[in-house]
């Protein structure tokens, strides 16, 4: 972890994770929740989502939602 005091800045890891002087908080991928049941969010180029389960794409046959950049999907069907 690193603490710039001239910014100030918290860098935490490979800078996945970052706090700014104004307090905002930068991640590029985290869970919350536990088990089968966490909440995924994150990225992918220019993708960006959050989901449930192995529901991990806006056509995934999975049980659990998907919310993107590219669309939002719920249950276990898809959308396309």
């Amino acid at each position: 972890m690193a603490i710039d005091l001239t910014t100030p800045q918290i860098t935490y890891g490979n800078g996945n994770f970052t706090v700014d002087n104004e307090g905002h908080l930068y991640a590029s991928e985290g869970e919350l929740g536990a088990g089968s049941s966490k909440i995924h969010l994150g990225g992918q180029g220019s993708r960006s989502y959050v989901y449930s389960g192995n529901k991990n794409t806006l056509t995934s046959t999975s049980t659990g939602f998907y919310l993107g950049t590219d669309g939002f999907a719920m249950g276990a069907g898809s959308s396309g």
